[in-house]
């Protein structure tokens, strides 16, 4: 079965897919975890948060199937964190960069497959301004 695999890189939470697909499953845990969930997602914080899912491919495919494919990607994470969160946040994003990285050339490189594995993934971003008065 062809699935997401959700697993930790260097400290970061990561979540790869299998070549061509943009299907989630099983990652449940990577939003519940200890001291996590609550403090990201559910309290006062979150609720001025803008969280961006940002998806990737790696260089297999066209351009436009790999746009398409990173869009997908980035989208079904999208879903699934707002099926948890349910309106918890300032605003919930997706964007689909295909085999670029988010500002010019793929994070890993290409030539190997360990480097196409881990640039077929998402990335999670939340950014919650910092207010000084609280």
């Amino acid at each position: 079965m062809s699935r997401a695999i959700a697993h930790s890189v260097c400290g970061k939470r990561v979540v790869n897919f299998t070549s061509g697909q943009g299907v989630v499953y099983g990652v449940e845990q990577y939003y519940h975890a200890p001291g996590k969930g609550s403090t990201t997602f559910g309290g006062s914080p979150a609720a001025i948060s803008d969280v961006t899912v940002n998806g990737f491919t790696d260089i297999l495919g066209t351009d436009d199937y790999n746009a398409k494919l990173s869009t997908n990607r980035a989208n079904a994470v999208k879903n699934d964190i707002g099926g948890h969160i349910k309106g918890k946040v300032k605003s919930l994003t997706a964007h689909g960069f295909g085999k670029q990285g988010p500002t010019g050339p793929p994070m890993y490189p290409n030539t190997l497959p360990e480097g196409r594995y881990y640039n077929r993934t998402v990335q999670v971003l939340v950014e919650t301004p910092i207010n000084p008065a609280q």
